[in-house]
């Protein structure tokens, strides 16, 4: 394979040289690269070429890329906090941390190693049903990578839109017990880190935190999957500064810095992805309803 004729778009060989993909139909000209992500191209721990950002959040970007080893299509994801870290890549491709206190400095770290360990543990966990797998982790550029299963197919969110704006009971039972089993599992593991300044250990369990349908993916086949468990790294104590929330989906402990963060809150905003496939809405967000101004209507008074 001719690496320098990959479309960064779906990472197969272009038959000529041309912009447009021929299997994908990607004119390369209209991707814009911001200045902090990666340019398409940009090689990876001597075997993955990156290809155009798949999207990006408040602790990480995304990336289409390619094992070169194996010439498997694979996601990338690297450990970037928006907030604490920037890069020019016109400059170079290493991230540089901005001035922090001491105290947000070992926050970062201890993130940045609990990135890593989940990752080295999600990778041990194969063959967990509606789960992404994870292959590979590294460092390079100042921080560190998750290499994970790549994904196609439409988001759970595009796929509601799709049936017409609501599914029934019966089908989203059927979709999301298998993620909600293997989330059952993960809530399980220990993690025991053991880091320089510091320790995270003792551990219960990998939470996602960022469960919404937007992160998870319906193939064609109906399969789906839970991804982007770049969330999942964030400690407590970096919601001082960081917070990881997204309306309507996030519980209100993640929303505030006093309370504690455990599997319930992935119970919650899978309860709410539940509520959004069976009624075509979003939920009242967790803030509101504690407010008490905006009650939750239950599906059977949205008519399910």
């Amino acid at each position: 394979m001719d690496y320098s004729r990959l479309c960064i778009n779906c990472m197969h060989e272009k038959k000529s040289g041309g912009h447009i993909c021929v299997h994908c139909g990607f004119d390369d000209r209209t991707y814009v690269c911001p200045p902090y992500v990666l340019p398409p191209f940009t090689p990876l721990n001597g075997k993955y070429i990156i290809g155009k950002m798949l999207g990006s959040g408040g602790f990480g970007i995304t990336y289409i890329a390619i094992d070169t080893a194996l010439d498997r299509i694979v996601a990338v994801k690297e450990f970037f906090v928006q907030q604490s870290m920037y890069r020019q890549t016109t400059v170079s491709s290493n991230v540089t941390i901005s001035n922090m206190s001491q105290g947000q400095e070992k926050v970062y770290e201890a993130n940045r190693i609990k990135f890593e360990q989940e990752a080295k543990t999600l990778a041990k966990l194969t063959n967990m049903q509606g789960i992404v797998r994870v292959y590979d982790f590294f460092r390079e550029n100042n921080t560190s990578y998750m290499v994970l299963e790549y994904l196609s197919g439409m988001t759970l969110k595009d796929y509601v839109k799709k049936q017409g704006g609501r599914l029934s009971f019966e089908e989203v039972i059927r979709k999301l017990t298998p993620i909600m089993t293997s989330l059952d599992l993960l809530h399980k593991t220990a993690l025991v880190t053991d880091i320089s300044n510091g320790k995270i250990e003792g551990q219960t369990g990998i939470i996602h935190r960022d469960i919404s349908p937007d992160n998870i993916m319906v193939s064609d086949d109906g399969k789906v999957t839970l991804f982007d468990f770049g969330g999942a790294k964030i400690q407590h104590e970096m919601q001082s500064y960081v917070i990881l929330a997204k309306a309507g989906y996030s519980p209100i402990e993640q929303l505030q810095s006093t309370d504690e963060i455990g599997p319930w809150s992935d119970v919650y905003a899978m309860a709410a992805t539940i509520y959004y496939c069976l009624c075509g809405h979003i939920p009242i967000e967790s803030t509101r309803r504690v407010a008490g101004r905006d009650p939750l209507l239950k599906p059977s008074q949205e008519g399910v």
